[in-house]
């Protein structure tokens, strides 16, 4: 599952195909001289099997130590984060109740055919590298799942360093309204009321 994952990583990050190219694109890489696998085992369907067997727990535990690894190794300035949540369109079919993330909602690609997946996505101030990610069903307001996400990113944020001293958060407007400012989550948590920035 492990060097399925990685392999379908690599794809998305060179040369993004569908799960069903994935085992032709694998074929026109370097990549069979040092990762022998029976061409099977690059079958789509694996794909399936694998995510089948990798559950939210297991996801935040892959996304803390690939994120610790980063703050070491390249000492990534965590001091100042900016927040930002969007949604994308995906082709999963309608009646797959596999995904019930994927939700039908206000598209901001305008794609009202597909349903979608919301992304809440940390990166740093410096260099915009993402450190946390938080997935949502498609058919739910930025606004309303700005609290969440928060509570998420103060939590994820104290899986990446000791402590929290001073934190600075930038968001959108799009995630503001009357009450989110003040989220009484937010005390006690280390971020002061003049770490709050929105714009």
């Amino acid at each position: 599952m492990g060097t399925y994952l990685a392999l379908a990583c690599a794809n998305r990050i060179v040369d993004p195909c569908s799960k069903r190219g994935f085992a032709d694109w694998w074929a026109t890489t370097a990549g069979p001289r040092w990762v022998k696998l029976d061409r099977a085992a690059l079958d789509h369907r694996r794909f399936w099997d694998a995510m089948d067997r990798l559950g939210e727990v297991q996801l935040r535990e892959i996304q803390t130590r690939l994120g610790r690894a980063m703050v070491t190794e390249f000492g990534l300035d965590l001091t100042g984060l900016a927040l930002d949540m969007t949604n994308f369109a995906t082709f999963i079919d309608t009646g797959n109740e596999k995904a019930p993330i994927a939700q039908r909602g206000k598209a901001k690609q305008k794609r009202t055919d597909l349903r979608l997946v919301g992304l809440a996505l940390v990166i740093t101030r410096d260099g915009g590298v993402p450190v946390i990610a938080h997935a949502y069903p498609g058919d739910r307001p930025d606004v309303t799942q700005f609290t969440m996400v928060i509570d998420e990113l103060v939590a994820r944020y104290r899986d990446l360093v000791a402590g929290i001293e001073a934190l600075t958060v930038v968001y959108d407007g799009g995630q503001n309204s009357g009450d989110n400012p003040a989220l009484p989550t937010w005390w006690g948590s280390g971020v002061t009321d003049s770490d709050r920035v929105g714009d």
